[in-house]
């Protein structure tokens, strides 16, 4: 048998990190909400608006970092990249039903 004479390995030391300070702002949200523009696509009314749950209120006082302010920005564009999508796809449908456009060259 071979004895094992290697030192056990030690773990590499951390490295410092620059601590990062983030300037807050005061305000009831990081990101203003887009705009209903009340436009549906269907007469259809799947829940009843008045009896839609709805969080807390903000807390006024609470102050927002840059990160938190650039996340809820990003959720608010995401959502708006989605709704801009179902647009163009309710128009290539319309488009489509009306014989103006192909279903073939749809796809």
């Amino acid at each position: 048998m071979l004895a094992h004479s290697a030192a056990p390995m030690e773990s590499p030391a951390p490295v410092p990190r620059e601590r990062i300070t983030t300037k807050a702002s005061k305000g009831p949200r990081p990101a203003d909400p887009t705009p209903d523009d009340g436009v549906r696509f269907s007469s259809v009314q799947i829940w009843d608006e008045t009896n839609r749950p709805t969080g807390p209120a903000p807390d006024p006082g609470y102050q927002y970092t840059r990160h938190g302010q650039a996340s809820s920005q990003h959720l608010v564009e995401i959502h708006d990249h989605l709704r801009e999508e179902l647009a163009q796809l309710s128009d290539l449908i319309e488009q489509v039903e009306t014989g103006a456009v192909d279903p073939g060259i749809a796809r």
